[in-house]
């Protein structure tokens, strides 16, 4: 509001015969302030009869306020009081200024008796000095103290007078979007492109400044901040994980055409690739975790997987402020067990593949077991024999039966015993187990008397 810099009444002493003195009062709106001046003059009660005031009151003021005339008001009229006003309003005023200065004077004139005269009695005077403070500018109040990059944010804006516009400027580091002609809302979506000024930061401040104008004079300014939150969707896209097989870590090797990963065989290589950061943000890490083993680059090589089942590849992209994203790739690993033998009986027999403990032929029974791998890993089923002591081994053509016995030798001396061998090959491993054919040992059988 305007204000004033000194008292604005002003009477003489006591027992004059004749006052003077003036007022003022200053009012303010959003676009004038207004000043009223009154000067009084006026006679005491005291004094003789017929005697008359009159008075006057004149003003001045600076190059810098508009609508006020200079010069005086006068009082003609003879009478115990009289008073007149002033009002002019000022519009554009320059802050602290003095713009009207005052001053109420006064003379009279009396009668005596049969002594009719009149005499001036100058009355002493008083100036005041109006000077004019600011005019108030729009106040802002924001619909949010913290929201997200690509939220809209709204501020509202109360203004002292309908002929005000704004000009509203919302920035953001060294961005920044400014809206003309705003009355009395403004609105923003907050550019996901900002948060290129927080690359290695979760939030940061933003400032909305509202610019108060009548017409195109700037009459006050005015800041509102809040915080700019980076969203949830702006961690970094993390890529994708191609994996290969690798065949090349056991001897022998999984066959490249069977097209399957075979537990405790195979290993794998993972390449990260299409991953980046987002709104400005760098990668800050990379890691890949699979089968027990880590890396810090784009690729890792699993070693042999050791776990049948789904094996899963997992890499995590962190960028620079600190979110972080996965992605994952998944083996399907074969289960596989090492070929067995679990039980061999190994018979003498005749040529119908009799057993009988007299006959020159064997008959060998193999109960085995071998993990076939959907069918791709065929077992190779192996049966040979010597005679004991002896270094070398025959070979049974075709190896001993799947789940029948099988009938082999035909010449076997029934005084010696044999060595036989078991055996069971897959793609990678050969297991085997031996047995003996043992040679035939007669009954004796002694008759009553002695004789046998």
């Amino acid at each position: 509001m305007a204000s004033l810099t000194t008292s604005g009444v002003y009477k003489p002493s006591a027992g004059t015969y004749l006052y003077g003195y003036g007022t003022y009062s200053v009012s303010e709106t959003a676009t004038a302030v207004t000043i009223t001046l009154s000067g009084y003059a006026y006679s005491d009660a005291s004094v003789q009869n017929g005697v008359g005031c009159r008075g006057w009151i004149s003003g001045s003021y600076s190059s810098t306020g508009t609508g006020i005339t200079n010069g005086s008001s006068h009082i003609a009229a003879w009478s115990t009081s009289k008073t007149i006003q002033k009002t002019a309003a000022i519009q554009s005023v320059q802050v602290g200024v003095a713009v009207w200065g005052q001053t109420v004077s006064g003379y009279g004139g009396y009668t005596n008796g049969s002594t009719t005269g009149s005499a001036s009695s100058p009355l002493a005077s008083k100036t005041a000095t109006v000077t004019v403070a600011a005019l108030s500018g729009s106040t802002v109040a924001l619909s949010a103290a913290s929201l997200d990059a690509g939220a809209t944010i709204t501020a509202a804006i109360t203004r002292q007078s309908s002929a005000y516009t704004h000009r509203v400027t919302w920035s953001f580091g060294t961005q920044s979007t400014v809206h003309e002609d705003i009355t009395t809302s403004d609105s923003l979506e907050i550019p996901l492109a900002w948060l290129a000024e927080i690359p290695s930061a979760a939030n940061g401040t933003a400032t909305c400044t509202v610019e108060t104008l009548n017409g195109t004079t700037k009459i006050a300014t005015t800041q509102a901040s809040f915080l700019v939150t980076v969203p949830t969707d702006a961690a970094p896209l993390p890529g994708s994980l191609a994996v290969t097989q690798v065949y090349n870590l056991l001897s022998p090797v999984v066959p490249s055409d069977w097209g399957i990963y075979v537990q405790g065989r195979s290993g794998a290589k993972a390449q990260l690739s299409g991953y980046s950061a987002r709104y400005g943000a760098g990668i800050s890490s990379i890691a890949i975790t699979g089968n027990g083993k880590s890396s810090a680059t784009t690729s890792l090589s699993t070693g042999v997987l050791n776990s049948a089942g789904t094996n899963t590849i997992t890499a995590t992209v962190t960028d620079t402020r600190g979110k972080s994203s996965q992605c994952t790739a998944q083996i399907a690993v074969v289960a596989y067990d090492k070929p067995h033998i679990d039980s061999v009986l190994t018979q003498r027999a005749n040529d119908s593949a009799q057993p009988v403990s007299d006959g020159p032929y064997a008959l060998a029974t193999c109960g085995y077991g071998i993990s076939d791998l959907g069918g791709k890993n065929a077992a190779v089923r192996q049966l040979k024999f010597r005679e004991s002591g002896t270094q070398n081994f025959t070979t049974v053509a075709n190896g001993f039966n799947a789940g029948t016995p099988k009938l082999f030798g035909g010449s076997f001396d029934l005084a010696k015993s044999y060595d036989v061998v078991y055996g069971v090959q897959d793609q990678f491993y050969t297991i085997e187990v031996a047995d003996i054919v043992s040679r035939f040992t007669p009954i004796m059988e002694i008759a009553q008397g002695g004789s046998g």
